[in-house]
């Protein structure tokens, strides 16, 4: 997180007193700063599934098994990349102060919302579902008889859905 705004909100955090209740628009900040450091944790986890989608076929103990590392690893990087998009919607959620709890937060209830439509912020959050649900463009594992492309991948995300 290196952008500024991480840093001013981090600044901003240290004066808070653990001992004293925050107020309306300090606990707004806090609920903001934590589901953006969430996001943040996410995608870092996204990078190292698709590390592991790359290097899946290393760890195998033999060959009868590469086909199930290497789906097992898809598998993992389709929930990684799901769970970035729903930080991105509870992120949302308290950015735009929709006051929704966290469990009913989804993305028709999001994308549908007023403020989302008078902010326009419906085609921006669509665009990052497509984002983040979009496997890595050059998906190749190479290992010995074993070749998963592309194309492979997003077979298997259709099908998980």
């Amino acid at each position: 997180m290196n952008h500024r705004i991480f840093t001013l909100f981090l600044s901003d955090l240290e004066f808070h007193k653990k001992d004293i209740e925050p107020t309306d628009d300090q606990q707004y900040q806090i609920d903001c700063w934590q589901t953006c450091k969430s996001i943040d944790t996410a995608l870092r986890k996204l990078v190292i599934a698709e590390q592991c989608i790359r290097k899946s076929h290393a760890f195998c103990p033999n060959d009868h098994q590469v086909a199930e590392y290497i789906e097992f690893h898809i598998e993992n990087y389709i929930i990684r990349s799901r769970s970035v998009y729903d930080r991105v919607l509870i992120f949302t959620n308290f950015l735009c102060d929709i006051q929704m709890s966290k469990e009913y937060v989804n993305h028709n209830a999001i994308i549908t919302n007023q403020k989302i439509e008078k902010w326009k912020l419906k085609n921006k959050l669509k665009s990052v579902n497509k984002r983040v649900i979009t496997p890595p463009k050059i998906l190749f594992i190479p290992a010995k008889k074993h070749l998963i492309s592309h194309s492979i991948a997003i077979d298997l995300i259709c099908e998980n859905r």
